[in-house]
């Protein structure tokens, strides 16, 4: 709220604080439901992605041998597609592989971070050796490197977990090994092949640069030509979009939150979500850690209802579940 006075008319948005406003407004409450009904909710949440890891997987095999058959739906309901999406394109320059965008995700990326989060799920309550497979397949078939930084974090934080049995832990990394072992396999390489977008300030034309190295350099240029004020409160909800810098970039929720919100609104906001967690569950486990590395690093989610919704339904079945299990 303070950013909106420091803004100028030019920059605040209205609709943008109010977008805002409506998406974390549930975050307020302390919702419980039956174990019942939570084990219901995320069992659809998993079922869908089976159905479309599947679906995906037999696409890009019939790709993989010469039959091009893209985006089956998106060929009938073109009109309803949202604008400004790589909604399907080759794994690269020139391929006939395309990736696959989980039929009615957005884009490859985002329909790997679901999956990634359905596969954590499934890895850490249910444990459906098929599902976990079929998963898989679905994760891979994406060729994204976002899902990968969802599951690795989901990863990490089970293997520290003091509470794991070596049983456990051997699950985990041949799990692990799996993945690893597919991606080098042509055209599976691609994956970690494109950690280098990263790693590497030479391919500044990259998805990955935009997303993770081009918002450090206009945040730095940012609090460079930016008064003390600004940097704590803000430039004013919406105003990412409109500020003059350097360069291109994709904005990440942190991200957003620093440019419109300040550092002031940022702790505000992260202290809302982890007491949300913290009411319901007591602790952060690695499946939140997951969510939070989805909502945090993968995108720039701040406003995405679809995403905050989908949190915030499965925080509140997951906890649920958390809470009979101890």
């Amino acid at each position: 709220m303070f950013a909106a006075f420091n803004a100028s008319g030019a920059r605040f948005s209205e609709l943008s604080m109010l977008l805002y406003l409506f998406a974390y407004f549930p975050f307020i409450f302390s919702l419980r439901p039956s174990v019942e009904m939570a084990r219901s909710a995320v069992k659809v949440f998993i079922n869908f992605n089976v159905i479309v890891s599947a679906a995906c997987s037999v696409l890009l095999m019939l790709n993989i041998f010469g039959l091009q058959v893209l985006d089956p739906l998106g060929n009938f309901l073109r009109n309803f597609q949202l604008d400004g999406y790589n909604i399907q394109y080759p794994i690269f320059y020139g391929s006939q592989i395309f990736k696959q965008n989980g039929i009615f995700y957005l884009e490859p990326s985002f329909f790997s971070q679901f999956i990634a989060i359905a596969l954590a799920i499934e890895i850490k309550y249910r444990r459906k050796v098929l599902y976990i497979i079929i998963l898989l397949f679905g994760f891979i078939s994406s060729f994204s490197g976002t899902g990968i930084i969802i599951i690795g974090a989901f990863f990490l934080s089970e293997m520290l977990s003091i509470r794991k049995k070596l049983k456990e832990r051997l699950w985990i990394i041949a799990l692990v090994l799996i993945i690893i072992l597919v991606s080098f396999v042509n055209p599976f390489y691609n994956i970690f092949e494109r950690l280098s977008e990263i790693t590497t300030l030479s391919e500044n034309d990259s998805s990955g640069f935009y997303r993770f190295i081009s918002p450090f350099i206009n945040y730095s240029y940012f609090t460079s030509e930016s008064s003390i004020l600004t940097i704590m409160i803000g430039c004013g909800a919406g105003c990412v979009d409109r500020l003059s810098l350097p360069l291109i970039a994709n904005y990440n929720t942190i991200f957003k939150l620093l440019f419109e919100y300040g550092l002031i609104g940022l702790i505000v906001h992260y202290f809302l979500i982890l007491s949300f967690i913290k009411s319901h569950i007591g602790r952060i486990s690695s499946i939140y850690i997951a969510l939070l590395v989805f909502y945090c690093i993968c995108g720039g989610y701040l406003l995405s209802l679809h995403v905050t919704s989908v949190i915030f339904i499965l925080l509140i079945n997951l906890s649920a579940i958390e809470r009979e299990a101890q």
